[in-house]
């Protein structure tokens, strides 16, 4: 008699081992039912809103859920998270200033277009090549100069300055103008004159242009600081 319960119960344990782990699938299947997924986009403030940010870390934390991801070479992400009120999004990158957001109902933020600021500071650009003719666009319609040497996105006020540049041209004006919508405005200093302050406004997009009478089709060359 004994042994026969015994062998009952080598014959049993395997079954019930099964039914638990089958359960237990059944359990994670329920569970992810229940959970929303929620998606979004990583780019820079303006104006530079086209820009992705890619490898930012996106936290989400607050009430039932707690997740993490990591923004992919296109800027997306996404998070399947516990259905909840009042659930909080932290995102950070190097070089941005952490953003924060709070979603009410995660049902109706099923996907996020979150913008980025730049962290102030200043950006030094070079640049330069061997014939201006084939290297640099004309300059835009309504900005004087013959070439554009530079278009730059400006988040923080600050200021511009040109500290050298090699200008192929029969005479060397320089001009700095601002873009509003469609067309292009002076900036409130828009006259070019190496290693003097130019302010500039944060927000904006900028063009440097330089050249005037007549294009000599020679190397050129820009060094300058402006704010990020």
């Amino acid at each position: 008699m004994i042994r026969d319960r015994l062998h009952l119960r080598n014959v049993m344990t395997p079954d019930l081992a099964r039914l638990a782990i089958v359960l237990a699938a059944w359990a994670g299947l329920a569970r992810l039912a229940q959970n929303e997924r929620i998606s979004g986009l990583v780019h820079e403030s303006a104006p530079s809103e086209s820009t992705v940010v890619a490898n930012a870390r996106v936290t989400v934390s607050g009430g039932s859920s707690s997740a993490i991801a990591t923004t992919g070479a296109d800027g997306r992400f996404t998070l399947d998270v516990a259905p909840t009120v009042g659930l909080a999004l932290e995102i950070a990158s190097s070089g941005y200033e952490t953003a924060h957001v709070t979603i009410e109902d995660v049902s109706r933020a099923r996907r996020l277009d979150i913008a980025l600021t730049p962290i102030p500071g200043d950006i030094q650009l070079t640049r330069s090549g061997t014939n201006d003719c084939a290297d640099l666009p004309k300059s835009p319609i309504g900005v004087p100069g013959l070439r554009e040497y530079a278009r730059i996105a400006v988040h923080h006020d600050g200021i511009l300055t040109v500290t050298s540049a090699q200008l192929p041209f029969f005479n060397n004006p320089g001009y700095v103008y601002r873009q509003a919508g469609d067309t292009w405005e002076p900036n409130e200093s828009d006259y070019v004159l190496l290693r003097s302050p130019i302010p500039l406004l944060g927000g904006s997009v900028y063009v440097i242009t330089f050249g005037g009478d007549k294009d000599l089709c020679g190397p050129w060359s820009i060094d300058a600081t402006h704010p990020r």
